[in-house]
């Protein structure tokens, strides 16, 4: 064990001894400087300073303290005491609520700021992808229409699972598409991925249907998944559509004023509009006036006397004439009748139809106790006329009173064109059982009047009609044609008829008039279908066909003609004459056309020639042709004259 070495501080008397374990080096001992004998000042001792054992620091204690001094040294490069720090005090429950409050939203800024100020870092933008449907929007109901859906991925990230899906408006009905739908509803298109910039579009056909003036609408969505998503996204688009017009233009004649019990008639005319289909439609009747159907033509359905189908509406106008009698309530003094063209979008009318269009009129009930109708060729209500056509003239006068009428006078008046003193209307050929009076009186240079009276010396009951009956009177009286004077002189084409009736009921002598016809006298176009058989060369039957219009009175326009030709048949471009015109004969449909622009009374004879050979013949084919449909338009009186010529029959031999 080495030894201890000693060590004597002076200053306190102490003495301190340090050992040092294992050291093996010998124990140098002290030099002490030898007394002067010079009193001298003592020299200052050096103190030694005890030197603890040198520790051994980290490097990453160095660090960590150097960064702590860079943290908490001052400006000047000293320490801070430490004794000087103070405890700052808790921040109450509002403050705390502040903080998080403000944390949150700051929170939800940055998440703001992230998906749309810095969303090119993610590389899809919702507005990118675009989706647009157009098309009609004002429609005509029963019109086929068409609307294209277009879509467009506008940037650089593909879209997956895309698809297209229609909400069709409750009035459509789809008939095709450009590009075929994915499921059995046809209102959804499966478009798989849409890589960058992809872009199509859908085109869908169809018809619409709805209420007038009802707005319906289409919704399209464009379902997807962008490809750095895991949710789907949706675009939507709607396009409003609306009803604007009917598939036919309806007029209603008829009059204003009725008398209950007493039969009325009214005319509802159908003209179709173009580019139209006309399918399941129908004619429906209102009545606010107890109004009663008596007949009509054509007749309406089996299980409702108020509603009449439409038919043929797509090849000419169609008319309906509908008679029936009011039957109001007691102090009813006016009623309503409504006209509604109706229609279903499919064949089974099971739901409430869609009125397209709708036609009213107002009528002021009668209290009368005589009423008077008049009727001409079936009609209570205006008529068009032509040169040589039989007016058939129809009276009929009953009480409706409850007393006894008695001194009645009934005349008949009839206006029609004039030349030369001399009226349109054959008064030589007029039949008439009760053999009325006739007088003739000259209006003006284009007018004259043809006065028929009957009283109590032509029809008995004349003198007293009882409560409840009637009197009928038939008169017919034809029109002049060409065989009986230059219809070329007439100017005026204006006709009317009107019935006046004289009796005393009671004391009171009362006079009551009648519904007043109209007539206007159109063109005296005639056509006439003529079929010469003959054998050919090979022993067929040869038909050769000839077309003749004739015309004498007002001049023509936009004349047309047509027909379908059956069978197996040959056409023969050699018979084919056009003597004015263009004829075209459709080898695929079979179909004849000859269209004229105009036909002058200066030419009062067209004929269109053409033949066919019958090649082989079928023992169940009896029509070697349809009838023939004519129109054409009166240039004079304006209006559209519409014809049916005869079809040629098939005969046994020839």
């Amino acid at each position: 064990m080495p030894p201890k070495k000693k060590i004597t501080s002076k200053k306190d008397g102490h003495q301190f001894t340090s050992v040092k374990l294992g050291e093996k080096k010998p124990v140098r001992k002290r030099k002490v400087a030898p007394k002067k004998v010079v009193a001298k000042k003592k020299p200052a001792v050096r103190k030694k300073r005890v030197v603890a054992p040198k520790k051994r620091v980290r490097p990453q204690d160095k660090k960590m303290k150097r960064e702590l001094r860079e943290i908490y040294e001052n400006s000047d490069g000293s320490m801070p005491n430490m004794a000087d720090f103070k405890k700052r005090k808790k921040r109450g429950f509002f403050s705390a609520f502040l903080v998080l409050l403000f944390a949150c939203a700051f929170l939800g800024a940055v998440a703001w700021i992230g998906f749309f100020v810095f969303q090119p870092m993610l590389q899809f933008a919702e507005e990118d992808v675009t989706l647009s449907i157009s098309g009609d929007e004002k429609v005509t109901a029963g019109q086929e229409v068409k609307y294209r859906i277009r879509y467009r991925n506008s940037q650089n990230v593909d879209l997956g699972q895309a698809n297209i899906q229609v909400r069709y408006p409750e009035g459509f009905v789809f008939s095709d598409s450009s590009v075929m739908p994915s499921n059995e509803n046809k209102d959804l298109w499966e478009l798989g991925a849409l890589g960058e910039k992809d872009s199509g579009y859908i085109d869908i056909f169809g018809r619409m249907y709805g209420d007038l003036d009802k707005q319906q609408s289409f919704r399209v969505f464009l379902n997807y998944m962008p490809g750095n998503f895991s949710s789907e996204f949706q675009k939507v688009e709607t396009l409003n559509t609306e009803i604007k017009n009917g598939p036919a233009v309806m007029e209603v004649q008829g009059p204003k004023e009725a008398v209950p019990g007493v039969e009325v008639e009214y005319l509802v005319g159908l003209e179709a509009r173009k580019d139209v289909g006309i399918e399941n439609l129908a004619l429906q009747l209102e009545s606010t006036g107890g109004f009663i159907v008596v007949s009509s033509d054509p007749e309406s359905v089996p299980d409702d006397q108020m509603l009449w189908n439409v038919a043929g509406l797509d090849e000419s106008d169609v008319v309906f004439k509908i008679r029936g009698v009011f039957n109001p309530e007691e102090n009813q003094e006016e009623v309503e009748l409504k006209f509604n063209l109706v229609g279903w979008k499919d064949g089974d009318r099971k739901v409430e139809p869609y009125v397209y269009s709708s036609e009213t009129s107002n009528i002021v009930l009668l209290r009368t106790d005589l009423s008077v109708n008049l009727g001409i060729n079936g009609s209570l209500s205006d008529i068009n006329v032509e040169p040589g056509e039989i007016l058939n003239t129809s009276i009929v006068i009953k009480n409706a009173g409850d007393s006894d009428l008695k001194k009645l006078s009934v005349r008949l008046v009839y206006e029609t064109p004039s030349y030369d003193n001399r009226s349109m209307l054959d008064w030589y050929e007029i039949e008439d059982l009760e053999k009325g009076s006739i007088v003739g009186d000259q209006i003006n240079d284009e007018t004259r009047r043809g006065i028929i009276t009957w009283d109590s010396r032509h029809i008995d009951k004349l003198s007293k009609l009882p409560a409840g009956e009637e009197v009928v009177i038939d008169v017919s009286i034809p029109f002049k044609d060409a065989d009986d004077l230059d219809l070329t002189k007439f100017t005026n084409y204006n006709s009317s008829a009107l019935v006046e009736v004289k009796y005393t009921s009671g004391d009171e002598q009362k006079i009551l008039s009648s519904n007043e016809i109209k007539m206007m006298v159109n063109s005296d176009l005639g056509l006439e279908v003529r079929d010469e058989v003959s054998e050919n060369l090979q022993g067929k039957e040869l038909h050769t066909i000839t077309w003749f219009l004739s015309n004498t009175f007002h001049e023509l326009k936009d004349i047309e003609l047509s027909a379908d030709l059956y069978g197996d048949i040959e056409w023969q471009e050699e018979g084919f004459v056009v003597p004015a015109g263009e004829a075209v004969f459709d080898k695929d449909s079979d179909k004849l056309i000859w269209k004229v622009d105009s036909m002058p009374t200066s030419l009062d004879v067209l004929a269109l020639q053409f033949a066919v050979v019958l090649k082989t013949k079928n023992p169940s084919q009896t029509n070697l042709s349809s009838k023939v449909k004519l129109k054409a338009k009166d240039t004079i009186t304006g209006e559209v004259i519409m014809k049916a010529g005869d079809e040629i029959l098939l005969t046994s031999g020839l």
